[in-house]
């Protein structure tokens, strides 16, 4: 786990060093959504990173949020710059239960 968002109970998005993003709802104790390599794992210049980071960053994902109308957004973003939103559908498990934007 490199980022956890758990604003909006019981919905929790977390990115991971490797550049993954995943939605569970925790009061059901279940993946929603697995988006597999959504993020660079250690995208960019190596000289800049560690400057940006640190010498012990893990890479991958920065930052994820969940939120917006009725709880139905996830955002995350990664080392590579790059940003990705979701609105989260009521998909079953691992199916893209989500749509990518």
């Amino acid at each position: 786990v490199r980022r956890l968002d758990m604003a909006q109970w019981p919905l929790a998005v977390v990115g991971s060093a490797g550049g993954s993003i995943y939605l569970a709802d925790l009061s059901l104790g279940i993946s929603l959504v697995k988006a597999e390599g959504s993020h660079d794992a250690q995208g960019g210049d190596e000289e800049m990173l560690e400057l940006m980071f640190g010498q012990y960053d893990g890479g991958g994902t920065i930052a994820v949020a969940v939120g917006g109308p009725n709880g139905r957004l996830a955002a995350s973003c990664g080392r590579e710059g790059g940003a990705l939103a979701w609105k989260i559908g009521g998909g079953s498990s691992n199916n893209g239960g989500g749509a990518r934007s």
